[in-house]
């Protein structure tokens, strides 16, 4: 049973034994008693609250701390990688791609103009007059 139920049946225990007026003043010290219980409840809980702030801030110190790390770290670690790894192989790609292109378009255009040659040395060796073969 709890502390109440244990007072209340004293206090029922002492009307009978001392009559109405004892019982009369057993209930205005309940009343007393239930006023100092409840301060007690109130300065324990504060009491609690004080105990534990520490605590919680604390630890919510750390996790405001180990989740902007860990942010933070993942963040600058992807960045590294991809400036390591994808920005040098897209510079590199795109440095022989155009390298490659160039060269491409170079040799397209000297054979554009070694057949170009070629059909005007054909072009100049035909007789006017004559059926091209």
């Amino acid at each position: 049973m709890n502390e109440e139920t244990n007072y209340q049946e004293t206090a029922e225990e002492n009307a009978r034994t001392m009559g109405a007026e004892g019982a009369e003043h057993e209930q205005d010290n309940f009343g007393a008693k239930a006023g100092e219980h409840f301060k007690q409840g109130a300065a324990d809980a504060a009491r609690a609250v004080n105990d534990f702030m520490p605590k919680f801030r604390k630890m919510a110190e750390t996790s405001i701390f180990r989740g902007f790390y860990g942010v933070s770290f993942g963040a600058n670690f992807a960045g590294k990688i991809l400036k390591d790894v994808v920005v040098d192989n897209v510079v590199s790609g795109t440095r022989e791609g155009a390298r490659a292109g160039r060269d491409a378009a170079t040799q397209y255009r000297r054979r554009r103009q070694s057949a170009a040659e070629e059909n005007v040395v054909e072009a100049t060796e035909v007789e006017p007059g004559a059926a091209p073969a």
